[in-house]
């Protein structure tokens, strides 16, 4: 009798432990099969380096130092291994599932929870920035924590929510800057309830989330891209269709969810009586997230260089409104339709997922075959300048250990990268000429 009732009390829990679990295996599945790409290299490299040492690297950079500090603490642990490494986006993003199915329990029902949690966990978008050694996995599982504070700030005006969500926006920030979107969103669901009260703590909350910030609002400050500063271009319309169909995997299935998401709104503010407002506010918020943070990216893009990547918790948007939607409508019909509706999402997403989505780069494969056919009189040139750090660290780990020699060793090596050494190179050919 004891474990029956602490199994009904704690269910969730273990069903969130479950997902949890589940997730880590299925994304860790692939892991040893991959390289390093994209971005890790530059996360690594700066990682590995003494705290103050990143800290004075990144008043340079256009990433704030949360993340990389976390890495540094993981490489101090674990080592240098890369599928170790890919292990902490891994649990960050299992661990936003588990708490997306907590968060949708709290608002919604068990089931209509756990259909989110399995939107979530096989969404190819998702899958593929849960073994990126980059920030994004990191701040799903931060935004969803916000989400769950601000909502329940807003339902049940707690103050020390207001305060604990200001903490965790400001470590949003500290992780990525375009998080502020979040904020941003948060402050329209929060205007649009015209409650005095709501509004003025919401001020006060974002003030304090700012006065947390300030230490580091100058670097952040001077290091805003500029148009024309790095070697990414303004997108075109069909740049920001077809980014923003890779966040929910294909074209077909994010046409589809749109068109279900329109049909299910429509019904659902048609039983808008029968329904507590928590659930119409809930509905209000995550449908921002899905709308404003990538068409504010594209805008912003056209003058500025940055990358749509971030937006991955678009996905989240779109499925925390896709079931509370559900939960709503089907308040007031049978079972047998939801459950209809239900497997025939969870069909299209099922068809549609890659649970192992190619990536950019194969350096564990393409730098053995290097080290194979160089000679003595062999020259390696890198390019782009910026990818010598992902082929350092297959050529010579201990190279790239040495952060501030590494450049050097690889030139005894005859292997150039990097602006510095290539425009040295150049120089010493037509001093020759």
């Amino acid at each position: 009798m004891f474990l029956s009732n602490h199994f009904k009390k704690y269910s969730a829990y273990y069903i969130a432990l479950f997902i949890f679990v589940f997730n880590f295996l299925l994304k860790y599945y692939y892991v040893q099969q991959e390289s390093m790409y994209g971005d890790e290299g530059h996360s690594l490299f700066v990682s590995q380096q003494p705290l103050l040492r990143i800290l004075k690297w990144l008043k340079d950079d256009q990433n704030p130092p949360l993340y990389f500090f976390m890495l540094h603490i993981w490489i101090k642990i674990f080592g240098l291994n890369i599928a170790t490494l890919k292990c902490i986006s891994i649990f960050f993003s299992s661990l936003a599932v588990s708490c997306f199915f907590l968060f949708l329990n709290k608002i919604t029902t068990r089931q209509i929870a756990f259909f989110g949690a399995l939107l979530f966990t096989f969404c190819t978008a998702q899958i593929f920035f849960s073994r990126e050694v980059r920030c994004f996995a990191f701040v799903q599982f931060l935004t969803i924590i916000s989400s769950w504070f601000f909502y329940e700030a807003l339902i049940e005006s707690k103050k020390r929510r207001w305060i604990f969500l200001a903490i965790v926006n400001a470590l949003l920030l500290f992780t990525h800057y375009l998080t502020a979107f979040i904020i941003l969103v948060q402050v329209i669901t929060t205007l649009s309830t015209f409650r005095k009260e709501d509004i003025l703590r919401s001020l006060k909350s974002n003030i304090l989330t700012l006065l947390f910030l300030s230490p580091w609002m100058p670097f952040a400050i001077s290091n805003i891209p500029k148009s024309g500063s790095f070697w990414m271009k303004s997108p075109t319309w069909n740049d920001f269709f077809v980014l923003t169909s890779d966040l929910f995997g294909g074209k077909v299935l994010l046409c589809f969810l749109l068109l279900f998401l329109i049909g299910i709104v429509i019904s659902a503010f048609y039983y808008k009586r029968a329904s507590h407002k928590s659930n119409f506010t809930a509905l209000l918020y995550f449908s921002w997230p899905f709308i404003l943070p990538p068409l504010f990216d594209f805008f912003i893009s056209l003058y500025a260089s940055i990358s749509i990547s971030i937006f991955s918790y678009s996905t989240i948007g779109l499925f925390a409104a896709l079931s509370i939607c559900l939960h709503i409508m089907f308040q007031n019909l049978n079972s047998i339709a939801l459950y209809s509706v239900v497997f025939t999402v969870l069909f299209f997403n099922f068809y549609y997922v890659n649970i192992n989505p190619p990536k950019g780069d194969d350096w564990n494969l393409i730098v053995p075959r290097v080290m194979k056919q160089m000679t003595d009189k062999t020259v390696v040139i890198i390019s782009a300048p910026y990818k010598f750090k992902e082929f350092a660290y297959y050529f010579d780990k201990d190279a790239f250990r040495d952060y501030k020699k590494t450049d050097k060793i690889l030139a005894k090596k005859n292997v150039f990268g990097g602006h510095k050494l290539l425009n040295d190179l150049m120089q010493e050919i037509k001093l020759k000429e």
